[in-house]
Order: C-alpha cells, then sequence, then structure tokens
C-alpha cells in the first residue's frame, strides 16, 4: 500500500506542478483537480502504513529526540 501511495505522491505533485504553476494555462483547469485526486490516496496510504506499524513511528521519534538530547549536552 505505501508503493502506491508514493505513486500517488508523484502524480499528485506532477499535476499540481502544471495545474498550479505560474505559467499554467486557464484551460487545465484538469490538472488542479488530478491534483487532489491523487493527493487523497497518497495521504490515506501514508495513514493507514503508520496505523499497521505505529511502533515505527514511535522508534523514530525517540531516536531523534535522543539525538537532540545528546546535541545539547
Amino acid at each position: 500500500m505505501l508503493k502506491l501511495g508514493l505513486l500517488s505522491l508523484i502524480f499528485a505533485l506532477t499535476a499540481g506542478v502544471f495545474g498550479f504553476g505560474v505559467n499554467a494555462p486557464d484551460g487545465w483547469t484538469w490538472n488542479k483537480a488530478s491534483f487532489f485526486f491523487f493527493l487523497l490516496p497518497a495521504l490515506t496510504a501514508f495513514v493507514e502504513s503508520t496505523m499497521q506499524r505505529p511502533s515505527l513511528l514511535w522508534e523514530v521519534v525517540d531516536e531523534v529526540r535522543h539525538k537532540r538530547d545528546h546535541e545539547q549536552a
């Protein structure tokens, strides 16, 4: 599921660049809609993977806190 989320994120970013860019023509409103269309599955996949393995998230948070504490000391 995470691979699908990453692929959807790449598609969303590509559509966002072309749809919301400075030189985007007014007729390209379908790119703006496709940006949100691809962003939703990406966010869903990332949240679902975090819910499936929450311990991994907390391990990363603890590691970052541990590094920060040692840098301050």
